[in-house]
């Protein structure tokens, strides 16, 4: 029987260092130690990525590097096992397919609306495409949120319908939800595709009941270290269960003012199961600003008139205009830096929602003023930067699809396939102006048979200058040799656009890394959306696909990205450096605490928002019905508004032990929507220093 040790503390209260020290005691309390070539024998899992890297790092310091330590996220730890032992499913009759592909949310989605429109049609007739759209998203929530609570179908349904919900929008019964899950289900398995609903679904209803795994699994793990529990699904408690009779030590750690991802996929009070019978480590070491201030700030949110006074350190820059504010605030900052008050990654700016304005506002402004920032897990649409939009314009005009080649997207190809970098010295041989008299005039639009014509049908050719004449000539060139090259071997647009970047994006091009990211990301999502439709159409192509067929796919991927479908960079490139880079953290309140870091200032932008009391994220749609712990019965308000008063407490206590030296609460009488703001936090605002007297 494990010995289970429970830590138990709040934000920053040394959790993650305790357990660290407990995996160190058991590894030297082995009889021998396992070489590199062992199999790992502790269960090493943390809450997401970032915290996964840090932990393995810290375990791996600990034991000296005697051995390497595999960290996994718990739905990293399901992926992969469900992908190990694919097998046993196939053995079950559950799927056919020897090798499974697992679809990315936004291919998800867009297959799954195609599903919904099959299986219903009519159904929805009343609903616009965005509302199809979210209708369908919140159908695959429900899914994914019974997979993470282990619940099956029928006491799903027994949940929905207790609580008296309809999937809107389009008002859709309980029934036709788990109708819908069942098909969609079934279907993916058919095709061989994963979801994160599915491998919920497989990993709990199917793979940790089979003997065979729960044999692996006791062979496997002599002792199980899990950090942040709180923010892990209900199912996890399950494979703990499985693994606690046969592991030596059992370490978990639990921050009641975490629950980060409560309402997506979390369960805490699940978890909270697995302090029962174990010896309980309270960890009270304090952090922040002043011990105190958590209680003082929450004092003063529920009673306004407490003569509670907030100390020196907490400070207020208010103007009446967003506009005036985000501008305000940038100065502070830079003032502080330039006078080296502070270090920029001292710095962090957390906002309940960061729209594209402040985003860009700050970041424009902090780089004149020569300051990198960070902007955690940004996720802009590939579409949206420019030299993607030209590598697809690109890609439309070799395989002759005129409708995707406008004349200003091929005026901004031009400029950009002609930029070349030098240092900071960025050079274009054809500058917007040319580039808009060349697709005016040398641009022949044709949906079938697009083409660049020789520059010299422009009257006054000569005007364009020796080195637009010869990038645009060179373009030209490399576009007729690309055409012919199909026309002898049929070439897939995931070969024709690595060949692009290699010869139109050569090393002197000097791209950034950002921009780097972003080619690995159509890249690979490219070649993501080759494989799913290669999958959907099975052996529908034995003589391989004809040139015409691939006109076709590709038309349909331009589309799903002009579309906001196929969209995002699905894996958001998230910091986990050390030591951190000399740039200012830009964060959302959800990206924020998920990174679990300090910080000597914090801005919170936007204080008097009534996003703030909501945490700045949505939950998924009917999570509160599906945890594991709650009684089947409808939601009320009251439970609503208390949902809603613990969420912003524990926000506000996790915040403010993250922060060591100064808050500054950034307010704006208007709001970027042009509306007043009346947030929780005012009574705070008013009450604290005014930064700019």
């Amino acid at each position: 029987m494990a010995e289970i040790i429970w830590l138990e503390g709040r934000s920053l209260s040394g959790k993650t260092h305790r357990l660290t020290q407990l995996y160190g005691q058991w590894w030297r309390s082995l009889e021998f130690h396992r070489g590199l070539d062992q199999p790992t024998l502790a269960l090493v899992l943390a809450a997401n990525g970032q915290t996964r890297r840090r932990l393995s790092r810290s375990l791996e310091r600990e034991i000296g590097g005697d051995a390497p330590v595999m960290g996994k996220t718990p739905l990293g730890l399901m992926r992969e096992d469900v992908h190990l032992f694919w097998p046993l499913l196939l053995g079950e009759g559950i799927t056919q397919q020897l090798f499974p592909t697992q679809l990315r949310p936004e291919t998800e989605q867009w297959l799954a609306v195609e599903q919904w429109q099959s299986q219903y049609p009519g159904r929805d007739s009343s609903l616009n495409a965005a509302q199809r759209s979210r209708l369908v998203r919140n159908l695959l929530d429900l899914g994914q949120l019974a997979g993470a609570a282990g619940w099956q179908d029928r006491q799903v349904l027994e949940r929905l319908t207790a609580g008296q919900i309809r999937v809107t929008p389009g008002e859709i019964t309980p029934e036709e939800a788990i109708a819908f899950w069942q098909h969609w289900r079934q279907w993916c398995l058919e095709k061989g595709f994963l979801t994160y609903g599915l491998i919920f679904h497989c990993y709990g209803q199917y793979l940790l009941k089979k003997p065979q795994y729960q044999q692996y699994l006791r062979q496997r793990y002599d002792a199980i270290f899990a950090d942040d529990v709180d923010d892990y699904p209900a199912i996890a408690v399950d494979l703990f269960s499985q693994l606690q009779s046969h592991c030596s030590w059992a370490v978990f750690s639990f921050n009641p003012d975490g629950q980060v991802r409560l309402g997506l996929n979390a369960d805490p009070d699940a978890l909270a199961v697995l302090a029962q019978g174990a010896k309980v480590e309270r960890l009270e070491r304090p952090t922040g600003i002043v011990p105190q201030l958590s209680a003082q700030v929450l004092t003063l949110l529920k009673d306004p008139r407490s003569p509670d006074r907030l100390p020196p350190q907490v400070q207020t820059l208010q103007t009446f205009s967003r506009a005036q504010l985000l501008r305000q605030t940038a100065d502070q900052i830079i003032a502080a830096v330039h006078q080296g008050e502070i270090k920029p990654q001292d710095i962090a700016i957390i906002a309940p929602g960061l729209d594209e304005i402040a985003r860009y506002s700050f970041l424009e402004i902090f780089n004149k003023a020569g300051i990198d920032t960070i902007a955690l897990n940004e996720q802009r649409p590939l579409s949206s930067a420019p030299l993607m939009r030209s590598l697809l314009t690109l890609l439309a005009l070799v395989y002759d699809l005129g409708e995707w080649a406008r004349r200003e997207q091929v005026a901004e190809m031009l400029v950009m396939l002609s930029e070349r970098r030098s240092g900071t010295h960025t050079t274009l041989a054809i500058d917007p102006v040319r580039a808009g008299l060349l697709a005016d005039t040398c641009y022949a639009i044709n949906p079938q048979a697009p083409a660049l014509m020789p520059i010299e049908q422009y009257p006054r050719w000569d005007r364009f200058g020796y080195q637009a004449s010869q990038a645009y000539g060179a373009l030209r060139d490399w576009l007729s040799q690309q055409k012919q090259a199909l026309a002898q071997e049929i070439l897939s647009p995931v070969t024709m656009l690595d060949r692009a970047i290699r010869e139109q994006l050569p090393p002197e091009h000097h791209l950034t890394y950002g921009e780097l990211t972003s080619l690995r990301e159509l890249m690979e999502t490219l070649q993501h959306f080759w494989r799913v439709q290669s999958k959907l159409q099975g052996n529908s192509y034995p003589n391989g696909e004809s040139l015409p067929q691939i006109r076709e796919k590709l038309a349909l991927f331009l589309q799903l990205l002009s579309q906001g479908t196929v969209t995002a960079q699905p894996r958001p490139d998230i910091p986990d450096w050390l030591p951190p880079p000399p740039a200012i953290t830009l964060a959302t309140i959800y990206q924020y605490r998920s990174l679990r870091s300090q910080h000597r200032w914090h801005f919170w932008l936007d204080a008097g928002d009534r996003l703030w009391e909501m945490g700045g994220a949505s939950q998924l749609f009917g999570s509160p019905l599906l945890l594991r712990h709650r009684e089947p019965k409808p939601w009320t308000e009251p439970e609503q508004l208390q949902w809603d008063q613990e969420r912003f407490e524990r926000i506000v206590r996790d915040l403010l032990a993250r922060v060591t030296e100064k808050l500054v609460l950034c307010h704006s009488e208007i709001s970027v929507r042009g509306t007043e703001q009346v947030g929780r936090l005012l009574n705070i605002i008013q009450r604290a220093e005014n930064l700019s007297i």
